[in-house]
């Protein structure tokens, strides 16, 4: 008689593992509940059956031997999974089970299953023992509890072969369950389909479950967290190094153990208040979410082996990002005090003018530690936020502190008191927040080019300062540049204002290398300002070919002069020493062609340089006649269209000084104007009607 199984009151299986189940009960009885959804098979026990007729029974067993023997060997004809391999027997069913050959038990149970339930030919009547197929059902229910016994224990590592040889018998147990689905379910014995993986699956959690218990033991949430995202690294870590590799790769085991222990960690999570919560708690609940998400979900030994993106987020968007805004505003206002402190402080050492606490002769705290304060706050905000886009808030903080610095610097410029050794010391200080901005990559070029404005601004405030100082100092020797007495004394002119210029570069030599290269960048600029300046007053005329040879020849040896004092003391503008020579060749030639072109490649050159500015070159030389005057002026109009769109040059002629007026008319005539209407004849002979251009 076949037995009518009735589902079982009791929830076993893996609800009652590990603890709840024994694998021996009195008088060999064995028992087992499961449960798995409204399509789990109920197991049976002594007090669940009822009989019915037997011709009922047989006719149940014989009318699918066939069937399930076909597909059985079609399975394994077609290359399936090798349910049964061809091993020899040396071991019986309870031999095996002892030494926890779990893979081996299975695949007997399942020779006596197919023995069993097939025959060769629908027209054979096989006669089931009841007998036999209730031991086989109790033997399936044995390897069920040894199964369930071995996935409870995973990670035990003595217990690694066991669970090796428990994931094989799964994997055979699922495919003769798959070969069951194509039988009449009415047909199917009493155990199919067993669900294993199902199984597997829910004792999965089960064993999280219990693991995560071992970190839950203090009251405080904190602390409990704490330790779970260590246990959940380190048990993550044994899944990768060891367990993954007793399973096949369907299961996605590494990703099924990070979705349980996600489960459990998110849980305890959202157990902490996140709303108006102390800035303490804030910061811990983003520090366990950035530890979780370093540590476990994108660490480099886990990370190829979770899916995260599938996972469920650890906080809703809103509570995170309340918590995220929460701390910037209190970092910011944070580093916002620390920072209007380190410039106090600089003042006040401004006072003192101590230089004890000096770094390698230079003041550095007010840079340097804003700069460090910066950092650290970045840093830490990344770390917390695991992500650096919000941090850069904190770098926004810099242009109010710079324009605060700013003004300090020019208040402290009012004092009538010596500052030299505090403005040294300061541009240090800028110099280093100036290359702090241009190295950030993170910062967009219309950012930098706004906040470096205000340091510039500030560097330029210490360099005219001491700079302002050397050329009062000078102006007697630029007054005799481009006059009588220098050119006809011009080694003891061009000498006295060497040595001047070396006298004052020497009382600069303390200032911080990189900033004195700027400075006597600047000074050497300024200076080729003045010289310029001086040439174009035209306090000179050179009325033949010998004067303006000889002229253009010193105007060289000054070139060379005062370039190579400045770049052997330091500055990085050797671009200054081609301007003098340039010019010098349009005071050398004289044929009005080349005089043109000489005119041209100036302009080529140095395109800021003005119509009025190349005028006064021009008047140096008095025997230029009005038509190449004309003629180099309309070169002077066509020349500027033409190279427009050409790479402009570093500017200089647009800074000299324009305190000088000419007055001619269209033929670059010197004759001056009286009467603007009039037509009038110049000394060389021509008529033009003049045109006051003032420079």
């Amino acid at each position: 008689m076949r037995h009518l199984i009735k589902k079982s009151k009791h929830s076993g299986g893996p609800d009652n593992l590990p603890g709840d189940i024994e694998l021996s009960t009195k008088d060999g009885d064995k028992k087992l509940s499961r449960e798995a959804g409204e399509s789990s098979h109920t197991l049976i026990t002594e007090n669940t059956v009822e009989t019915l007729s037997d011709s009922e029974a047989k006719s149940s067993k014989c009318g699918f031997k066939t069937q399930i023997t076909r597909l059985i060997k079609n399975s394994k004809d077609s290359g399936g999974p090798d349910i049964l391999p061809e091993v020899p027997v040396l071991l019986d069913f309870k031999q095996n089970l002892e030494l926890n050959r779990l893979a081996e038990a299975s695949q007997q149970l399942l020779a006596r299953e197919e023995q069993l339930f097939s025959s060769e030919s629908a027209d054979e009547q096989v006669v089931c023992s009841e007998e036999e197929e209730e031991r086989l059902k109790n033997d399936y229910e044995t390897l069920e509890l040894r199964l369930w016994m071995a996935i409870k224990n995973s990670f035990n590592k003595r217990n690694e072969a066991t669970l090796k040889s428990a994931v094989a018998a799964i994997v055979q147990e699922e495919e003769r369950d798959r070969l069951w689905e194509e039988v009449a379910k009415k047909e199917h014995p009493i155990w199919r389909p067993m669900k294993c993986r199902e199984w597997h699956d829910i004792l999965l959690q089960k064993v999280v479950d219990k693991r995560m218990q071992l970190a839950d033991r203090e009251k405080n949430v904190s602390d409990n967290l704490s330790e779970m995202s260590v246990l959940i690294q380190n048990d993550l870590f044994y899944v990768v190094k060891d367990l993954q590799g007793f399973y096949p790769p369907e299961f996605e085991i590494c990703h099924m153990y990070a979705q349980l222990y996600h489960q459990v960690f998110t849980k305890h999570l959202r157990k902490l208040p996140r709303l108006n919560i102390p800035i303490q708690d804030c910061m811990f609940i983003l520090g366990q979410i950035s530890n979780y998400s370093n540590n476990v979900l994108h660490h480099s030994e886990l990370e190829s082996d979770i899916n995260s993106k599938a996972l469920e987020p650890l906080l809703s968007e809103e509570d995170l990002d309340s918590l995220k805004e929460q701390y910037l505003s209190h970092k910011e206002g944070e580093i916002r005090t620390l920072l209007f402190n380190v410039l106090k402080l600089e003042e006040q050492n401004w006072q003192i003018t101590d230089r004890s606490h000096l770094t390698d002769g230079y003041y550095c705290t007010l840079a340097l530690d804003t700069i460090h304060f910066v950092d650290s706050a970045i840093e830490q905000a990344t770390a917390l936020l695991s992500k650096k886009g919000k941090a850069q808030r904190i770098l926004f903080l810099l242009p109010d502190f710079l324009a605060s610095y700013k003004n300090s610097i020019e208040e402290l410029l009012k004092s009538q008191k010596n500052i030299s050794e505090i403005l040294k010391a300061n541009l240090f200080s800028v110099y280093k927040l100036r290359q702090y901005i241009k190295d950030r990559p993170d910062l967009p070029e219309h950012t930098k080019t706004a906040w470096l404005s205000t340091t510039v601004k500030i560097r330029d405030s210490c360099h005219k300062y001491f700079l302002g100082p050397i050329h009062d100092e000078l102006k007697v020797n630029y007054s005799m540049l481009w006059t009588a007495a220098w050119f006809t004394e011009h080694c003891e002119v061009i000498e006295e204002l060497e040595n001047k210029l070396i006298e004052k570069i020497s009382y600069l030599w303390d200032i911080y290398p990189a900033c004195l290269q700027e400075l006597l960048g600047q000074l050497h600029f300024e200076v080729m300002i003045k010289y310029v300046g001086r040439m174009l007053k035209r306090k000179l005329k050179l009325t033949n070919k010998e004067d303006q040879e000889k002229a253009a020849d010193l105007l060289c040896q000054d070139s060379s002069r005062i370039n190579t004092l400045f770049i052997e003391n330091g500055s990085d503008r050797t671009w200054l020493c081609e301007i003098l020579p340039k010019v010098s060749e349009v005071l050398k030639v004289q044929d009005p062609d080349a005089l043109e072109l000489e005119v041209y490649t100036l302009l080529k050159e140095y395109p800021d340089i003005t119509e009025n500015q190349v005028c006064a070159i021009l008047q140096l030389k008095t025997n230029v006649s009005c038509a190449d005057r004309r003629m180099i002026k309309e070169c002077y109009h066509q020349s500027k269209s033409d190279i427009l769109d050409s790479e402009p040059a570093p500017p200089f002629f647009c800074q000299v000084p324009r305190n000088f007026s000419l007055y001619f008319g269209s033929c670059f005539c010197t004759r001056p104007s009286f009467h603007m209407k009039e037509t009038l004849m110049c000394n060389k002979g021509c008529y033009s009607v003049n045109a006051a251009s003032p420079v």
